[in-house]
């Protein structure tokens, strides 16, 4: 716990105005710089915590494996980390290991994460559920490609906004969860959101009105944030048709 940085998120909520990329440049810094720093001492934690044999649910075990995925996130961030993060993911012999690795390059865009993704998706298709932790991963990557790779996991075959889960995985994450490519400058985060929230409220009032507490926020942006989100609320707002539930959260968000 003591290794562990907090989140984007959680700084955010100690500042006036939340600014979401500088959160993340500073954490990002001090993250390599802690690596670079403590690089030998985490190589012998990384070895000590390694364990090849049978899963064990103990609380001391549990203790491990955690301790090990927070170790992996530093050296991921050394020279040829990424190759070390995606070897964890192949050697991984539980759910918990190979999550960890995952979430280690989820923010390294590159080849490194394309396969650890791609080899996650294929060696556990027809498995919906262990799934949804793959759109989850896909939904809150902080990386540039986000929205566009996002739009390509929708069309995988096993997704469907008509499945509650499935929504939550990959709409809900990544408006709840990936602050910074939902707040970027360009607004394209809000509009997909706007979008995608029309969308299942044709399918799903209930869900598509929970997914709406992230635009609710704006009083925490900047000017011109505050005015795209206002924006993307007012549209949700004024579209006719949308469901009650819908158009009251929208309305109750403009006016708090």
């Amino acid at each position: 716990l003591l290794m562990t940085l907090p989140s984007v998120e959680t700084v955010a909520e100690a500042m006036t105005i939340a600014n979401f990329d500088a959160i993340f440049s500073a954490r990002q810094t001090l993250r390599n710089t802690l690596a670079l720093a403590n690089s030998k001492r985490l190589e012998v934690i990384w070895n000590d915590m390694q364990d090849s044999g049978d899963f064990n649910p103990s609380a001391i075990a549990a203790g491990k494996r955690a301790l090990s995925g927070t170790v992996l996130a530093y050296l991921s961030r050394l020279p040829n980390g990424d190759s070390r993060a995606l070897e964890a993911t192949s050697n991984a012999t539980n759910m918990t290991d190979k999550i960890a690795a995952l979430s280690a390059l989820n923010d390294m865009p590159g080849r490194a994460r394309d396969i650890a993704l791609q080899n996650f998706r294929e060696d556990y298709d027809g498995q919906t559920h262990v799934l949804d932790k793959w759109f989850s991963l896909v939904a809150t990557a902080p990386i540039p490609s986000a929205l566009s790779d996002i739009r390509q996991a929708m069309c995988d075959p096993i997704f469907t906004l008509s499945n509650p889960n499935k929504a939550r995985a990959l709409i809900g994450g990544f408006v709840a969860a990936n602050p910074i490519e939902f707040h970027r400058e360009d607004g394209s985060g809000y509009a997909f959101h706007t979008e995608m929230t029309l969308t299942l409220d044709q399918i799903n009032p209930q869900t598509a009105a929970r997914m709406l507490a992230p635009l609710g926020r704006w009083r925490r942006m900047d000017e011109g944030r505050q005015s795209k989100m206002r924006n993307a609320l007012e549209e949700i707002a004024s579209t006719q048709g949308v469901s009650r539930d819908v158009f009251e959260i929208a309305t109750k968000a403009l006016k708090t």
